[in-house]
């Protein structure tokens, strides 16, 4: 898959293999968090730029190494925006939300096949939101009239 060096020689890398499968901790999470989105309008009309840098839901590639793994080296993608360009404005757009594409990859670990998640790049969503004024509707009883027999002698 990385037989490319052209294509990775750029590329940030991420070791896995050290963590031990553990959860990134709460203070790494917040020191990757996404800030407010760095992209104007100029960065837009530069057309030598990479296409996930000009994509709506702009994201950038990066390697995650693994020495337990096979493959060893996979390329992922992460979301630079919190929220998705709006084509009109070439502005960040706040009311839909940027998030990553998940899709599963077989991988060799311990000598066992497990599947681990890669994002392939990333969309733009309409977060869920609830109106808590809304009432539900009340649901009707139906009323049921007693049956008379009418049978005649």
């Amino acid at each position: 898959m990385l037989s490319n060096n052209k294509f990775i020689k750029n590329l940030e890398t991420v070791d896995v293999s050290d963590t031990g499968g553990a959860q990134i901790s709460r203070e790494q999470r917040q020191s990757n968090r996404r800030k407010k989105c760095k992209f104007t309008k100029e960065h837009y009309k530069n057309t030598s730029l990479p296409w996930g840098l000009r994509s709506t839901s702009p994201y950038e590639r990066y390697i995650t190494f693994d020495a337990n793994r096979i493959p060893k080296q996979l390329v992922t993608r992460r979301c630079l925006c919190r929220g998705c360009i709006n084509v009109a404005t070439l502005e960040e757009d706040n009311s839909v939300i940027s998030g990553p594409i998940p899709y599963q990859v077989k991988v060799m670990k311990n000598n066992e096949t497990v599947k681990e998640t890669v994002y392939a790049g990333c969309g733009c969503f309409i977060p869920k939101t609830f109106d808590i004024n809304i009432k539900k509707p009340r649901r009707r009883r139906r009323r049921y009239r007693k049956r008379r027999n009418r049978r005649t002698c």
